[in-house]
């Protein structure tokens, strides 16, 4: 394969861009509803993301595009092949006449990268908006040279999918893969064998609806230990429905009586908590059942409720 120097100059083009108004911490770190549109900056980790902004408020949405840091991390560069906006500390560079699909996107961010950290001058110097320009990038050559794009596109697919080839053995010869996989669709219900009924009407929706495998534990079937096979059948999932049924009538202190879950479903709502995080563990409780104050501020799904099954949705789908 032959090769050949170009400028960046004769190659790409600098976009001209509208930026967001704001700082990072206007922002919020974490994508929602609203907020759906990357934040670039100038850091120098997670393709130079810091937040999330709402489509209406981004002037400029780019895509396509190798991005270089002229604040913060200077230098650190990225392809970007999703829509995102530029906040500050950044600028984006595009080829002129050629299309850049990922490929060839990685190609050349690696290309620049290496061009720009090997020279003379000083990379701090190379990679301001005015010199950019005048970098010289070193890329595979066709015969009446010009950029070779095929030889790029086909490169880096086929390193790509080496790499994937030996993931998947890896996961194969360590049996990571296969479990690793089940365990993302699986979820342990918890319950109270009193109420096997909502037990059975909240599977069907997750399996037949939601399409997650759940697994429950039927103490006939426990042969030895039951705590042992509670445990088990909770390691072969990464999420939990723990439901809390009007299971015993109790007296407090006042005399007052009401209706709460059985001490056990408690104890397996902590492990659930610890084992699997507060995030991937939801409480569905019935309409009667009442909820100890320290728990009635977590989310819960109140069982029969309108839209219920809706809710049990999102949080599942978290």
């Amino acid at each position: 394969m032959k090769m050949k120097e170009y400028r960046i100059s004769d190659l790409f083009e600098i976009v001209e861009v509208q930026k967001i108004q704001g700082e990072a911490n206007d922002f919020p770190t974490m994508k929602d509803e609203t907020h759906t549109i990357p934040l670039l900056t100038s850091a120098g980790n997670n393709q130079g993301f810091s937040g999330y902004a709402a489509k209406k408020d981004c002037p400029t949405i780019l895509q396509n595009v190798i991005t270089i840091a002229s604040g913060g991390c200077v230098g650190a560069m990225f392809y970007q092949a999703e829509p995102f906006a530029i906040l500050h500390g950044a600028y984006a560079i595009r080829l002129k006449t050629h299309k850049m699909t990922e490929a060839i996107g990685l190609y050349l961010t690696a290309a620049i990268r290496k061009a720009i950290y090997g020279d003379a001058r000083h990379w701090m110097y190379m990679t301001r908006l005015d010199n950019i320009k005048d970098c010289v990038i070193t890329l595979p050559t066709t015969k009446n040279r010009k950029p070779d794009w095929q030889y790029m596109q086909e490169y880096i697919s086929k390193l790509k999918q080496e790499r994937i080839t030996e993931l998947e053995q890896f996961l194969i010869t360590t049996k990571l893969g296969e479990n690793g996989a089940m365990m993302k669709r699986n979820v342990f219900i918890a319950y109270s064998h009193q109420h096997r009924d909502m037990m059975l009407d909240v599977k069907d929706f997750i399996s037949e609806e939601l399409g997650f495998e759940v697994k429950t534990l039927d103490i006939s079937e426990a042969t030895g230990n039951v705590w042992d096979a509670f445990s088990k059948k909770a390691e072969e999932c990464s999420k939990a429905v723990v439901l809390m049924s009007d299971d015993d009538f109790v007296r407090d202190s006042g005399g007052k009586e009401y209706k709460q879950a059985r001490p056990n479903v408690f104890i397996e709502l902590g492990y659930m908590i610890h084992k699997y995080g507060l995030k991937n563990v939801t409480i569905i409780c019935s309409q009667e059942c009442a909820m100890p104050s320290d728990i009635g501020g977590l989310i819960y799904v109140s069982y029969k409720e309108e839209k219920w099954t809706e809710k049990l949705r999102k949080q599942l789908n978290r």
